[in-house]
């Protein structure tokens, strides 16, 4: 299929197809995407033909290269895909908020709209200004003299004076990020023409602040109050946008660029979030529920080995549960790496169960024996993806109510 001069590849997660490419294009695409995000073999019974087969991993989202645009559609319907990502990036005024998506649509360019519009309404307002200390060396005295600097800096060369002042300025963190979002998504190419006008219009509101490359870290480094508060649900939406549409460059002769989702981790980190929201709500107050994601346990006293459980559940500061998502269908009982695995994790917590969720298939409750001498119980759960979103959402409240139980009966 084409889209505009271009060949249009349309798979879903870890679907397999044939696709005729030219030497020089599958070679950068195997380079820069094989392995991690998608296989690229070629097909040998069409020998001379150019044939290659592309099967997809976990990562959905799309890929370009010149000539070519891969398309890699979620199991999950793009709607519930969303509804994950505003607990996943803590969003929450998106899950009322946005529209139905339509099916053919594309999750990304679907997201850059709604940032887009969110920043317009936000420059409509006033972007935030801030005070930002600055030392200068100066031959003219206008804020607080720096007598320490002055004395070991200033002293072989008078008329300068070293000072501290502050400017009231629009250039600070907050901004930074969000016209580097513009401006990073801006080269980006979209089926909708009038979104990268759109995008360089906005970039045009931010023309006091400076362009600067941002950092994952400079997202933490906000500090929230009444002042920049407008700002916490654009900043989450441009994390989510440059942690995703990381990959481009160029190899050979060949540019790319590609946005990307690993639904592995957004299913982790989407049950973490839910669950945590879900208690926090509806939180009693003689028991304290704690959801906690990734942190890492030793495995043995000596401290040589680490493990990182997806979610451990914690009851008034202790450990009581431990959860490992599993973006997979599950098809009778967990395979034995899924034991193992949680069982290594029960065992170093010293917990008597463990929990394997899992985003396809039957749930059922299994037994097995722990270091020989007591039972653990090992429950799986299934939180299905599919249907449609008020299904979903009724699906995952009550996953978070069999939890909630399990908690309080325990």
């Amino acid at each position: 299929m084409a889209e505009e001069g271009r060949v249009l590849v349309r798979l879903q997660e870890h679907e397999s197809k044939p696709v005729t490419l030219d030497r020089a294009t599958a070679r950068a695409l195997k380079l820069r995407f094989g392995n991690k995000y998608l296989d690229i073999q070629e097909d040998l019974t069409r020998e001379g033909s150019n044939t290659y087969v592309l099967t997809a991993h976990q990562y959905v989202g799309t890929i370009e290269l010149d000539g070519l645009r891969i398309v890699i559609a979620p199991k999950a319907p793009t709607n519930n895909l969303f509804y994950m990502l505003t607990y996943a990036y803590d969003l929450p005024e998106f899950r009322e908020e946005h529209s139905e998506i339509d099916e053919s649509e594309e999750l990304f360019e679907f997201i850059v709209e709604i940032f887009a519009g969110q920043v317009e309404r936000l420059a409509q307002q006033g972007i935030f200004r801030s005070y930002v200390a600055r030392q200068e060396n100066k031959p003219f005295l206008r804020g607080r003299l720096q007598m320490a600097q002055q004395v070991r800096r200033d002293a072989v060369q008078p008329g300068r004076f070293w000072q501290e002042s502050a400017d009231y300025t629009a250039d600070v963190i907050e901004n930074r990020i969000l016209k580097w979002t513009l401006w990073h998504l801006s080269r980006a190419e979209y089926r909708k023409p009038q979104l990268r006008p759109r995008l360089r219009r906005a970039l045009t509101l931010f023309s006091e602040v400076s362009l600067t490359p941002i950092a994952e870290a400079d997202f933490d480094r906000i500090v929230y109050n009444r002042l920049n508060r407008s700002y916490q649900s654009r900043i989450n939406l441009a994390r989510l946008l440059l942690q995703h549409r990381s990959v481009e460059g160029k190899e050979g002769a060949v540019a790319f660029a590609a946005y990307l989702f690993d639904m592995n981790k957004a299913f982790e980190l989407f049950v973490a979030h839910y669950l945590a929201a879900h208690f926090a709500a509806s939180r009693e107050p003689d028991q304290a529920i704690d959801v906690v994601i990734q942190k890492e346990i030793w495995l043995d006293a000596s401290e040589r080995e680490r493990v990182r459980p997806d979610i451990v559940l914690r009851r008034d500061g202790r450990p009581y549960l431990v959860l490992d998502t599993k973006h997979k269908k599950l098809q009778g009982p967990p395979d034995e790496g899924d034991r193992r695995e949680m069982l290594e994790y029960c065992n170093t917590l010293r917990l008597r169960l463990g929990v394997l969720i899992y985003s396809d298939g039957s749930a059922k409750v299994n037994h097995y024996p722990y270091s020989g001498e007591m039972v653990w119980a090992l429950r799986t759960e299934v939180l299905a993806l599919t249907g449609s979103l008020p299904e979903f959402r009724a699906r995952c409240q009550a996953f978070a109510e069999r939890f909630a139980q399990t908690v309080a009966h325990g």
